[in-house]
Parts: structure tokens; sequence; C-alpha cells
């Protein structure tokens, strides 16, 4: 496996373009991309444990060689006299530190399971997560955290909008987002997330390993969360915190008082009001009333072949035109394009005002006269001759889409084409938790399903941009999300 998988990296690094190797490296955008992560980190688990019974081989040699040694001398422990009087005990003294020993020497500076060292090394050289890959990952968290309006102890405890998971964030992990938000000036969420590094830590567990082999040190740790309290006003919490942990290092003890000193100068004492969830927050956990007027029914007037298989509809809205078609992309056809997308998946372009975060993805090309085009033409009676292939989205952790509308800028408008008129979006896969599609001006919130569509209007019936369609691809709390979109230009459905 070991040799399979540094002949795939390998590969990527030299034959790939340059653009794509960037692209290669941006897992955390899409689902799909860390799969190849999961493989690498069971090759680095494999040869770990190669390593652990070597250096386990060598330790259970060299106390057989001990036992040998301590024997011998256990019975004239306490009497060095009488062990050098006996011949044979010391004859056996003088061979062993003449032979045995420098064969014990070598022995010890004999370095074994380099082989696996040099394998984790050569992968790690190649293809191990950037920095930009954990920023992103980070971004992610914080997506979910903000659209969903979660604690941080929650989520790292595996509490995720309610619903409690089976895997949790380790201390390191939460001072991760630490960082991430103090970074960013987000100082409050950052005190959430140091509250969540302290409830998530065990001494008896993580002691050892986080202190000798992490680069952890726990009264860093307390320093910093101290501090941190303090430059939001929070004086007394400061204090408390410190309370029983000052005896850890002299630098505890010594914050201590210098925070009870400026407690004496500043009066302001900073309280968090919680507040109320934002239109993004409303948006992505649907907290709309019903939709009145919902209805469904059988479209089998629109085209000739809807006569003989007409197709499921419900109605979300008349005006603006909002719709949800059931059953309308099947299993061989999902399969398709998604095996089409695993190796070309492209991320968005790096910008401060992008839209699309932690996603990606590629062009499908389609025949014109293909059944998922002419599905196409049945459900919304329009023509997509020119504008017959398609889009595929896979998100990454807490990938989403802003506020926004499904339109192009004057100066993106080709002749002949025009604005986007229509936008059709297959849901290819269920998603567990979160990914909703939101219309925040119409007040209601769509579910992905596999195998349905949702189709809406972008442009009036002045063939002006209507604004109340405007939405939020909401981020995916826990699975994927793949969906598969066309849009369908203006210009070309004048006569239908």
């Amino acid at each position: 496996m070991w040799h399979c998988l540094l002949f795939f990296l390998c590969f990527i690094l030299h034959k790939l373009p340059r653009v794509q190797m960037e692209f290669m490296t941006d897992h955390a955008q899409s689902t799909a991309s860390m799969i190849s992560l999961v493989e690498m980190e069971s090759v680095f688990i494999k040869q770990l444990d190669r390593y652990s019974d070597d250096l386990e081989w060598k330790i259970n040699s060299m106390e057989s060689f001990l036992d040998e040694v301590q024997l011998k001398r256990v019975p004239w422990k306490h009497t060095p006299e009488e062990y050098v009087a006996h011949p044979l005990t010391s004859f056996s003294l003088i061979r062993r530190l003449h032979e045995d020993w420098s064969h014990m020497e070598i022995f010890m500076s004999h370095h074994v399971g380099l082989d696996s060292l040099n394998k984790i090394q050569s992968i790690l050289d190649m293809a191990k997560p950037t920095e930009q890959d954990l920023q992103d990952a980070l971004s992610g968290i914080d997506a979910i955290q903000s659209h969903y309006d979660l604690e941080p102890t929650d989520i790292a405890n595996g509490v995720l909008n309610g619903r409690q998971y089976n895997t949790t964030m380790t201390t390191l992990e939460c001072l991760a987002m630490v960082k991430f938000h103090e970074s960013n000036q987000q100082m409050h969420s950052a005190i959430g997330w140091y509250e969540a590094a302290l409830q998530r830590y065990d001494g008896a567990r993580d002691g050892h390993l986080y202190r000798e082999v992490l680069n952890f040190k726990l009264s860093d740790f307390y320093g910093s969360y101290a501090r941190a309290l303090a430059a939001r006003g929070l004086w007394k919490p400061a204090l408390a915190l410190l309370e029983n942990v000052s005896d850890l290092h002299a630098d505890l003890w010594l914050l201590q008082r210098q925070l009870r000193n400026l407690m004496d100068l500043h009066e302001r004492h900073e309280t968090y009001v919680k507040k109320d969830p934002n239109t993004e927050t409303i948006a992505c956990l649907g907290l709309y009333t019903p939709i009145r007027n919902r209805s469904c029914h059988y479209e089998s007037t629109r085209t000739a072949f809807l006569r003989l298989a007409p197709l499921k509809v419900e109605m979300l809205s008349l005006d603006p035109y909002i719709a949800i078609y059931h059953d309308v992309i099947y299993e061989r056809e999902i399969a398709r394009v998604m095996t089409l997308a695993l190796s070309s998946l492209k991320g968005p372009g790096r910008y401060s005002k992008r839209r699309e975060h932690n996603i990606k993805s590629v062009t499908v090309y389609e025949e014109e006269n293909s059944q998922l085009n002419q599905r196409t033409r049945d459900m919304t009676g329009e023509q997509v001759k020119e504008d017959k292939d398609f889009r595929i989205y896979n998100s990454g952790i807490g990938g989403y889409i802003r506020y926004h509308m499904d339109n192009l800028a004057k100066e993106e408008q080709q002749p002949g084409f025009g604005d986007y008129q229509t936008t059709i979006m297959f849901f290819l896969n269920e998603v567990p938790h979160g990914g909703a599609i939101s219309f925040p001006q119409l007040e209601f919130t769509v579910w992905p399903r596999k195998g349905s569509a949702l189709v809406w209007h972008n442009l009036n019936n002045n063939l002006e941009l209507d604004y109340r369609v405007a939405h939020i691809s909401c981020p995916v709390i826990v699975g994927s999300k793949w969906t598969l979109v066309k849009w369908l230009h203006e210009e070309h459905q004048r006569f239908t």
C-alpha cells in the first residue's frame, strides 16, 4: 500500500500542471479531496506501528541482557570484595566488560525503524496538508459555528446543532481555533474556544504526550487564557482561573499578582450579552413559519413526453417561480457525473470578497440530447441547446456560498446569451445534517433530498433581476453535499 501511495503522489507532483498541483492541496474545500488524507494517515499508522515494534524488540533485547547481568550480581550486591574474590565471578566480570558491553554499546547505537521513518518523511515532504489547508479547515469550523449559532464547548464535545455525535475535539484542536480567532481579532470567540480547550484537557490522558511530544505547556496555556480574559475586562474570571494553578510556574504567580493590581486600576468589568440570531442563522436553521399555499401535482402538459411520464412537482412559490421536482435524476446518472468530476474538481480563486467558501466544482460536458438535458426541458419548458453543460459542486469542511443572486454582471454577459433566466439545481446525495438552500426574503428553506431538483427563475417577467430569489447555500454540518447545477440564459428563451 505504501508503494502505491508513494507512486500516486509522485505522479501527481511531477505530471500535473502547476495550477492543478495547487488545487490538489486544497483538501478542506471538498470531501472528495480529503479521502486521500485518510489513506495517507493509514500508511503513517502502519509505519509507526512497525517503528514501535522495532523499538520494542530493541528494548526487550537490552532488558534480557540486563536481567542476565543483574542475576549474576545479586548474591554479592552489598559485598563487592567477596564478588571479586571468587574466580568464576571475577572472570565473568572481566569477560563481560571486555566483550559483552562492547557489543551492547554497538547495539545501543544502532538506529532501528529507519525504513519506517524514511517512508513517513517522504510522504510528508511531498503531500502533507499545507498551512492554507489548515486555515481552510479552521474557517470551515467557524462557518458552522457562526451560521448555526453554536457554542464552542458544544462543538468540542461533539454536540452539533442539537445532535450528539461520537467524535470530539482535542485541547490542541480547540487551541487552533483560538489562534484562528485571535488572528482575526475575534476575541470573544477566542475566549469561548479557550473554555472548550480547558474543558477537554485531561492531565492523566494528555499530560505526558502533550508535554513530551506535542510541545504543549500547561502553564503557557493558563497564562494565555488569563490574559485573554483580562484583555476583555473579565478580571474576576481571569483571577479565578489562576487561583488554583499559580503554583505550576512562577510566571503564573507573577501574572496573578499583576492582574490583581490592574483590576484595582480599572473599573470596567465587561459582560457579554448573547445576540439574537442573525439572518444567516435563521435561514440555515429554517426558523420560518411553514409555507402557505404549498401544493403538489403531476406535471403532464409542458412537453409531449410528460403525457406518458408526468413529473412530481412541489410548488414552493408561484411569484417568483420556485419549485421542487422529485425523482428527476437517477442513480446511473449520478454515478456517471460524480465519477467524471472526482479527478478534476477545483476550488474557487482566493480573494477576500469571494462568495464560495470550501467548495470545489468543475464543468460536466453533456450532449444536447442526453436524457438529463431532455428532462431539464421537461421541467422548465425552456431550450438547452446553447446551455447543454452542467456544473457539479462538492462541499468541504463547512462549505457554503454567501447570500447572492444567480446572475452575471453586464460585462460578463455574452452577446446572444444575456443573463441567467433559470437555475436548475439537482441534489445528488442525501446530506445527513445541514447544507440547506434558503431564500431569506421569501422566508423558506429547502433541505437537500437525493434525486430531486430545485428550479427557480432569476428574472421577472420584465427580464429584470428578481431580488426576492437571492439565496444562501448553508454550510454542511455533517456529511458531504453534491449538487449538479445548470443555468439557462434569457436570450435563448425568447420564444419559449
